[in-house]
């Protein structure tokens, strides 16, 4: 399921635009093109490869459903695979993997030894290896408050525009709590 990830998140984001411009035909068919392709892999794939091929399968049809509503875009709109729309994306893979280098670092260097090599499990948070419940816990909030941290930090420094977008809406959100108004810069 992991492999179509992207796909999934960015069809969730493409398909409403065709929606919004009255194009409704195009999600639609996408849709129907991806449980044709869905369902022609489970049949053909899960006798070698079981319930792999279902998952995988899944995975295919999301990216068949988001290569669809691209094509369809790029033929009526324009590409958006543009250099400076490529550049962002490069920038935030950066910025994914050092984060999840992080991650690990400190996973390893917390001494989780319940953690398999993949990451912190649910023992390690039930305190059933010999660590108590609340101290995986901890582990856990702070691998991901440094992850984020990093990934955000990273991702400003890099110039990521939506990461400064982010940080003005939580200035803002912050200076509406506190009853103080904060500008944007």
């Amino acid at each position: 399921y992991s492999l179509g990830l992207f796909a999934y998140a960015a069809v969730k984001v493409a398909a409403p635009v065709f929606y919004a411009l009255k194009t409704a035909r195009i999600p639609v068919l996408a849709s129907v093109l991806t449980v044709a392709v869905t369902v022609l892999w489970n049949f053909l794939a899960h006798p070698y490869y079981g319930f792999r091929a279902l998952a995988l399968g899944t995975s295919i049809g999301a990216a068949v459903n988001l290569a669809v509503l691209l094509i369809a875009w790029s033929r009526r709109h324009g590409g958006i695979l543009r250099g400076d729309f490529l550049l962002s994306l490069l920038r935030m893979a950066v910025s994914a993997v050092v984060m999840g280098l992080v991650m690990w670092v400190m996973r390893d260097a917390l001494g989780n030894k319940s953690a398999t090599p993949d990451g912190i499990t649910a023992t390690s948070l039930t305190g059933s290896e010999g660590h108590g419940g609340w101290l995986g816990l901890a582990q856990l909030v702070a691998i991901m408050i440094v992850g984020g941290g990093s990934y955000a930090g990273l991702s400003s420094l890099m110039g990521i525009e939506e990461a400064g977008e982010l940080y003005r809406a939580v200035r803002r959100r912050l200076g509406r709590r506190t009853g103080t108004t904060t500008t944007a810069s």
